[in-house]
């Protein structure tokens, strides 16, 4: 009967787990179709649909090489897909499923059934509204973003070893892919690239002092990266870069840099963490959680508690209270003003800031050092603590940045509160499989509730977008010299869904800009402007 029982449990647990991953693969499918083509998506179909003027796909990406940024990668493949609806949706598909593969593996919550998948894939989406729009909800985001950060979450499954005190076996496939790794994730955008190079050489100098042998993977991999940083940052227009001559800006002297880090600093707090209701949430409780049911026999550890406890709960309402979360910049919250007029400069004010955004990673680092028992997750979490930091506040120095800049590191930081969330469990004699009934329902039904909501916000922009070409056809079919179309009804979810500078360059006549292209509101366009387009099957 005990074995029957057991039997039992196992078909449940994998009957859990299929229908969470069939779940999940048929909602990146459905939300990936129903993401319409914004802002870049536009630039990069004009790229496509000219790439013979540079001699090819090939050579239209060597064009953006030399006159956009070194983005190889990053900006091919929005090239090659902008073609292809299907494409699109495939691959963003795919690497929505690595990525939610990679989180469920390295936190260890893929050993508690489908409960632990979709705890994994909540931490995913569930992201800010403004960090949903610019990297999942567009593709060019997505892609630079979310498919380079996939990429090291794979490397970091092949380091796995390590963090559990044990070498590297080397094959030569496995090589190879620490190769390719290393050099393609850097080809994306340049914190990322900052963060493969920090991590291959951090990880190849790990593991021959901690074994006393050279690990040929991280070799590769660190090699991989060097050539991919390299390439990255020799492009042309890094050169303009540094001389001010285009958007992107890095300062070149002292003062420049003072000034840069104080506009900076309240939005890269923002953005890595305290703007970040989710995150914050999933971090603090977590953190306490594994505080109340752990039971070290250290006395210095037990003492710790406390004080632990009490900067994790006050931080999170010190962020609240400052409008964190709700308005994205601090400087829109009145407590922030009115602080910042009592003391006559916004300085201390941002000092106590980075004091107590200081103290909670400080208090979270110290949960996972001297709280968690196994040896793996304590030291892979705080290894993606600090990537998260390694890879958001490089930002503090350049411009501009914007909350997309920050998906890499609110995915490394998810994956260390998945972690703590796993010994929370386990410190509480949770054991994988056996998580209350109700707990298990509260968490599937908060990741289909997010699936719903993310389904019915973009529901309608397949047809607006299909209106919006039959329309335009049907108008350049006249020779009209403005065309007049509908904006998205959900336009605030969409990263500058209405471009029209960019709808210039693939709908004109004989030159790019010939034709007027402004938006109106959707239901009033459907009253003016769709008689005489055909009915909607």
């Amino acid at each position: 009967m005990h074995l029957l029982s057991i039997k039992q449990d196992n078909n449940r647990r994998s009957a859990d787990v299929a229908a969470v991953w069939i779940c999940a693969v048929l909602f990146f499918l459905l939300f990936s179709y129903l993401i319409p083509k914004a802002c870049d998506d536009w630039y990069f179909t004009a790229k496509y649909l000219r790439r013979n003027e540079y001699g090819g796909l090939l050579g239209a990406i060597w064009n953006e090489y030399y006159v956009l940024n070194g983005r190889v990668i990053g900006n091919g493949i929005p090239i090659l897909l902008a073609g292809s609806k299907l494409l699109r949706v495939l691959f963003k598909t795919a690497f929505s499923c690595l990525l939610l593969y990679c989180m469920g593996r390295l936190s260890g919550m893929e050993r508690r059934g489908g409960f632990g998948w979709a705890a994994a894939f909540l931490a995913m989406m569930l992201v800010p509204t403004e960090l949903l729009k610019q990297t999942y909800a567009w593709d060019p985001g997505f892609i630079n973003y979310a498919a380079s950060t996939a990429l090291l979450f794979v490397y970091l499954c092949l380091l796995s070893p390590v963090f559990d005190d044990a070498p590297i076996r080397d094959t030569g496939w496995k090589c190879a892919l620490c190769l390719l790794l290393g050099f393609a994730s850097p080809l994306f955008v340049e914190n990322v690239a900052l963060l493969a190079l920090v991590l291959g050489a951090a990880a190849l100098v790990w593991h021959c002092v901690r074994f006393r042998k050279l690990s040929f993977c991280t070799l590769a991999f660190l090699i991989g990266s060097i050539v991919g940083v390299a390439i990255l940052f020799l492009s042309p227009t890094r050169f303009d870069t540094l001389e001010g001559a285009n958007y992107y800006r890095i300062p070149t002297n002292l003062m420049e840099l003072l000034v840069r880090v104080k506009a900076n600093y309240q939005a890269l707090s923002t953005y890595s963490l305290a703007g970040q209701p989710p995150l914050l949430a999933l971090l603090s409780v977590s953190s306490l959680a594994l505080l109340r049911f752990s039971a070290p026999t250290n006395q210095k550890r037990l003492r710790l508690r406390t004080p632990l406890a009490v900067c994790l709960v006050v931080s999170p309402l010190y962020f609240s209270l400052m409008g964190y979360g709700f308005d994205y910049l601090s400087q829109q919250s009145e407590v922030y003003r009115t602080l910042c007029r009592v003391l006559g400069s916004p300085y201390p004010v941002m000092l106590f800031d980075l004091l107590i955004y200081a103290l909670y990673l400080i208090s979270v680092t110290c949960v996972l050092l001297f709280f968690v028992q196994t040896k793996r997750s304590r030291w892979l979490g705080v290894v993606c603590l600090a990537a998260a930091m390694v890879a958001g506040w490089p930002m503090l120095f350049v411009r501009p940045i914007d909350f997309r800049c920050f998906l890499p590191g609110t995915l490394f930081s998810m994956i260390a509160a998945l972690l703590l969330v796993d010994e929370a469990l386990s410190a509480a004699a949770v054991a994988p499989g056996k998580e209350a009934p109700a707990l298990r329902a509260c968490v599937c039904a908060a990741a289909v509730l997010l699936c719903l909501a993310d389904v019915a916000l973009y529901a309608s922009c397949p047809k607006i977008e299909r209106t919006r070409k039959q329309y335009i056809e049907q108008q350049m079919g006249v020779h009209a010299s403005v065309i007049v179309l509908p904006a998205f009804d959900c336009e605030a979810f969409l990263q500058y869904p209405d471009a029209p500078n960019f709808l210039k360059e693939v709908f004109y006549y004989d030159v790019p800009g010939d034709l007027e292209l402004p938006f109106i509101p959707y239901e009033d366009w459907v009253e003016e402007f769709s008689h005489g387009l055909p009915a909607e099957d």
